[in-house]
């Protein structure tokens, strides 16, 4: 038989013996390079005989630490982005109390949909993110979050275990390059196998059986005592020992749940800052070959770590290179749509500098795509490179602008205007609403600020707010058909 992993060895083992197995792969030096964590776990969880008890953290030890963390820094709550494997779901049921907002991405996932995805977070008011997927996935994020400005230091990114590297101190080329300087990370030191572990692991599986067997129905039976057939690598096991396997392996479980001072000793989670290698220098506990990197690269420094319930942190290098972090709570963002209607919403003078001499800028797009409009504002908040393209800015001014104004500044909003492409209100035609209506319905616009009429059917597809604005005026209609005599000129003088 060819056993290329110590994998393959437990299996092989506990599949023929029906032996209860402990085992810890973070303690395995041969693999410290090698396996990340959540692979580890997928190896734990697959093709492993059902008596096997791994002794490894879990993502619930990870989800514990990030809490920790969290809570030390004083955010409440956070954004998740992760992927859909079983690793990080088991994680996001650790952080269900913290999480503001969840985003969930699957590796088939194309470009578009995950910028549509991604662009999402800038409209909530949470600005702590935590990137939970592979490291290809989570590149793919951040270059999503970079075109939707969201690198531009005022979230705070926080990539957990393997989405940002699989290995801190063997980095690939290049690989650290791909993330923005500022970014933090979190992720399990791998211990070493020592007399500790070793110590732990046996007190455990010790006190394990022995609050069990004194007393407990096994040892009731004098047949299951004196069993003592040896093991076979070429027959399967008896039902004796399949019996005593699952009553060994049942105990160790009921243990581990309720019992924590025999179990092996706390995992360590470590705290990383991506930093640029000529403005920090390295302290001595970064890998020596890091050193030798070039002045303009980036680097992962070890800048604390999270060990049971203590936190401890030095100082962090926040987005944007910036010492001092950005705010714990942003303001929410919304895309607000309108159409011209004066006096309510009318054009303003745009002048040299490009600002507006009245009124706010406001953008004259072509499309109603939700997607398409997360995409050109995104581009007007940074280079504008689309401007004159697909897109043209114009300044919009009136009643409805100052109450929108008013309204953003009393409840804390911030927001991007534009005029809706076909300049309609909404009409329904061929079951289809176009105008303002059509972009409120599919989500492309959040809300609209004009001088837009309620009407029954409008009020069924939308929702309105309190009126502001009664206009008074009035259209009466004669219903009844008559005959118009050839003297009807004269009815006004009779």
């Amino acid at each position: 038989m060819n056993i290329n992993s110590p994998f393959e060895v437990r299996t092989y083992i506990a599949t023929t013996s029906s032996a209860p197995i402990i085992n810890s792969n973070t303690f395995h030096q041969q693999y410290q390079h090698t396996m990340s964590f959540n692979y580890i776990f997928q190896q734990n969880g697959h093709n492993v005989h059902p008596y096997y008890l791994p002794l490894d953290p879990n993502p619930n030890d990870l989800a514990l630490a990030t809490n920790r963390f969290l809570a030390y820094n004083g955010w409440t709550r956070t954004i998740l982005i992760r992927d859909t494997s079983t690793f990080y779901t088991k994680f996001a049921s650790g952080l269900r109390s913290s999480i503001g907002l969840h985003v969930k991405l699957d590796d088939k996932l194309r470009d578009p949909q995950m910028f549509e995805n991604v662009a999402d977070v800038m409209h909530s008011d949470i600005r702590v993110i935590l990137v939970a997927c592979g490291n290809v996935m989570a590149k793919r994020v951040i270059e999503q979050a970079r075109r939707a400005n969201l690198m531009d230091g005022r979230w705070i990114w926080i990539l957990v275990e393997s989405a940002f590297t699989s290995d801190i101190s063997h980095p690939k080329k290049d690989e650290n390059q791909q993330f923005p300087a500022g970014i933090l990370g979190i992720k399990l030191r791998k211990t070493h196998l020592d007399k500790v572990s070793v110590r732990s692991a046996v007190l455990f599986f010790a006190s394990s059986i022995n609050r069990r067997l004194d007393g407990g129905p096994w040892t009731q039976d004098v047949d299951n005592r004196n069993y003592t057939l040896p093991v076979s690598c070429f027959f399967g096991p008896e039902d004796k020992r399949e019996e005593f396997a699952k009553f060994i392996h049942k105990t160790m479980l009921d243990h581990r749940l309720h019992n924590t001072t025999t179990h092996p000793p706390k995992p360590t989670f470590d705290i990383y800052n991506l930093v640029p290698r000529s403005n920090h220098p390295l302290p001595h506990h970064v890998m020596p070959h890091v050193r030798k990197v070039k002045p303009d690269q980036l680097v992962w420094k070890r800048i604390g770590n999270v060990t049971g319930g203590r936190v401890s942190l030095e100082a962090v290098l926040w987005p944007g290179r910036h010492h001092v972090g950005p705010s714990k709570r942003g303001r929410e963002r919304y895309r607000v749509a309108t159409a011209f209607a004066p006096p309510f919403v009318m054009p303003a003078t745009r002048v040299e500098n490009q600002s507006c001499l009245l009124g706010l800028p406001c953008l004259q797009v072509r499309t109603h795509s939700k997607t398409e409009l997360s995409r050109l504002f995104a581009d007007f908040r940074g280079q504008r490179v689309l401007e004159g393209t697909e897109y043209n800015v114009s300044c919009c001014a009136g009643i409805s602008m100052d109450l929108m104004q008013s309204l953003a500044e009393d409840l804390h909003f911030s927001f991007d205007l534009y005029l809706v492409a076909d300049g309609f209100f909404g009409t329904k035609r061929g079951g289809k609403w176009n105008g303002l209506t059509r972009d409120i319905a599919s989500g492309a616009a959040h809300m609209t600020f004009t001088a837009f009429s309620l009407t029954s059917e409008r009020s069924r597809a939308i929702d309105y707010s309190v009126p502001f604005h009664h206009s008074g005026v009035s259209c009466l209609t004669f219903t009844r058909e008559r005959e118009v005599p050839l003297s009807a000129f004269l009815v006004p003088f009779r």
